[in-house]
């Protein structure tokens, strides 16, 4: 118990990144990556615009937002995996994560 208790002190002491660092050069990275190359090429705007949501008014508001909704239909498309194995990928994989609108 001793041994944990001064790795938590000298845990304290070591220089490391800040998460808002690693975010940063996590977003750099993606922004050079082939998907987020296409993110960036994607109008997200227009999409947003000339797509709207369909709405049953009895029914409880969509988990998902429009952008996302795509996202994912083009990720599905991109990859080639099915639904199961698609959404395995985007809990593991940080680029996907942030192509669906999710941050990191």
């Amino acid at each position: 118990m001793t041994k944990i208790v001064q790795l938590f002190s000298l845990q304290n002491n070591l220089p490391l990144f800040s998460a808002q660092e690693i975010i940063q050069d996590i977003k750099e990275h993606y922004s050079k990556s082939d998907l987020g190359k296409i993110d960036i090429a994607l109008p997200w705007d227009k999409i947003r615009q000339l797509i709207k949501p369909h709405r049953n008014k009895k029914g409880p508001l969509p988990h998902l937002s429009i952008e996302t909704q795509i996202a994912l239909m083009i990720l599905k498309s991109y990859t080639g995996l099915s639904d199961k194995k698609l959404a395995e990928r985007i809990n593991t994989d940080t680029y996907h994560r942030i192509f669906c609108r999710s941050t990191p």
